[in-house]
């Protein structure tokens, strides 16, 4: 008896577990506004990743303009401030390209 309510109880947390990681991946898979592509030199990349690219040039550029200027000196938390300009660039970015949220 008690073996059987060990099994009931796993299969109880174990079942939406497993129903949510399966609805999970298979979203991914579709191909859909929520995972546009751009063909680079004939290759279909993800568009995130292109803006993620185009923001760490643009934090880079930033960066040596800050240096340049005596300005990154003064800053109070680096890291952050320079992961904050990344991440802002980048979402900047993925609005100008692709005008906004999907629906």
């Amino acid at each position: 008896m008690k073996m059987l309510f060990r099994i009931d109880a796993l299969r109880r947390l174990l079942w939406p577990a497993l129903s949510c990681t399966t609805m999970l991946a298979a979203g991914g898979c579709a191909r859909g506004p929520f995972a546009p592509s751009v063909v680079v030199f004939g290759s279909y990349f993800p568009a995130w990743l292109l803006c993620a690219a185009l923001g760490i040039i643009t934090t880079v550029v930033a960066r040596l303009v800050l240096v340049h200027a005596g300005i990154d000196e003064h800053l109070p938390v680096p890291l952050l401030v320079y992961l904050s300009l990344a991440l802002t660039s980048s979402i900047a970015c993925w609005f100008l390209a692709f005008g906004g949220t999907p629906h």
